[in-house]
């Protein structure tokens, strides 16, 4: 059987069990901790709930050993707590006077109840996440990413060596909507036109080339990403705190929508239209004028393809891009293989991007641009 995924069927009703409890605890840990959060603002103390605040968002449990290890702090906190019924009046005191030491007696009364409850709420919380991080399926390196929000869709790497360039908006959407096995060994990537969100994309492998249209904007914002940052300016908060457990409620649904959607990537996904053109069937590369701008006509002896070069977003394709994409289709008619050298195209693509981002005024001055 090798590597058969049938050997994984007995592991199924396993792996059920402890997804549903690793959900199960971590919705518990959770809610006492949002619970916690709140009764912190029933102290008085804003000192104490930013303290609070920046504690639970700094740490990060990554087995039931840690979750013990920070529980065993916060109950220690919270007994600590105890003690304000005496240093919140002497504080008063040495600040105010009689009428501080008078506001002290209610702030330390006030407290020493809330602290050592919202401190259990919180190593109930710890606990919970503890369990979470020890009977679910991610790895260590795993659960540190999942703490982290995505801010931003992953890099496409190029080649099939994982070449890493400077991230691209365009690039990443292309990547989200057809999938890592489209994108495998890709060497180039250019728009050929755009129409609002719509682009019209060229991807460029060593033994083929793919036509793609896309529609930038339609990758997912990820809940828990835009909860996150949402969180963040409003920790411990009713309305933050609700947000949280909603989402919570919903991970199961979402991971059940993210399922499907990487099932469909990973078969046949038709959701774009793509066209693809091995160079093996190439017979003729030819380079005409649409009266517009260049077009390069390539001939097989079932279709042609007719790639217009003259509606590219920043106007018509440089001349050098022009010829480094002939000599790379000439190249492919060249080999016996039909693998095409796409050297020259990227160095002409390097020089462009450099020539867009240098703006050249009168006098000679050189300023840098974002476009």
């Amino acid at each position: 059987l090798g590597r058969s995924s049938l050997l994984n069927l007995p592991r199924v009703p396993w792996r059920i069990g402890t997804s549903t409890v690793s959900y199960l605890t971590d919705t518990m840990g959770l809610v006492a901790g949002e619970a916690a959060s709140l009764m912190n603002h029933l102290t008085f103390d804003d000192e104490y709930v930013e303290r609070q605040r920046q504690i639970r968002s700094q740490k990060q449990i990554r087995g039931f050993a840690e979750g013990m290890n920070e529980a065993g702090r916060s109950l220690g906190q919270g007994i600590e707590g105890v003690f304000d019924v005496v240093k919140k009046p002497a504080e008063g005191w040495r600040t105010n006077g009689l009428s501080g030491a008078v506001v002290g007696v209610g702030q330390g009364v006030a407290s020493g109840m809330v602290k050592p409850i919202s401190n259990l709420g919180q190593a109930i919380s710890d606990v919970g996440a503890g369990i979470s991080a020890s009977v679910g399926h991610d790895t260590a390196n795993a659960q540190r990413r999942r703490g982290r929000p995505r801010l931003r869709l992953p890099r496409l790497l190029f080649t099939d060596a994982g070449v890493i360039r400077p991230w691209s908006n365009l690039e990443a959407e292309l990547l989200w909507m057809l999938g890592d096995g489209r994108m495998q060994g890709v060497q180039e990537v250019l728009c050929l036109a755009r129409d609002g969100n719509r682009h019209s994309m060229l991807l460029l492998y060593t033994d083929r080339l793919a036509a793609v249209d896309i529609h930038v904007g339609g990758s997912p914002v990820t809940s828990s990403s835009s909860s996150s940052v949402t969180n963040a300016k409003a920790d411990g908060t009713a309305a933050a705190a609700a947000e949280k457990i909603f989402w919570q409620a919903l991970k199961p649904v979402t991971k059940l929508v993210q399922g499907v959607q990487e099932f469909n990537q990973s078969a046949d996904d038709h959701r774009q239209p793509y066209q693809t053109l091995s160079f093996k069937e190439l017979i003729s590369v030819r380079e005409t004028n649409n009266g517009k701008g260049p077009v390069l006509d390539l001939d097989t002896n079932e279709r042609k393809f007719h790639l217009v070069l003259s509606s590219a977003p920043q106007g018509p394709v440089a001349s050098s891009v022009v010829e480094g994409l002939r000599k790379g289709f000439a190249s492919a008619l060249a080999h016996p293989d039909s693998a095409a050298n796409w050297g020259e195209l990227r160095e002409a693509l390097l020089e462009e991007q450099r020539r867009l981002k240098m703006r050249i005024e009168p006098g000679g001055v050189t300023h840098c641009t974002d476009a």
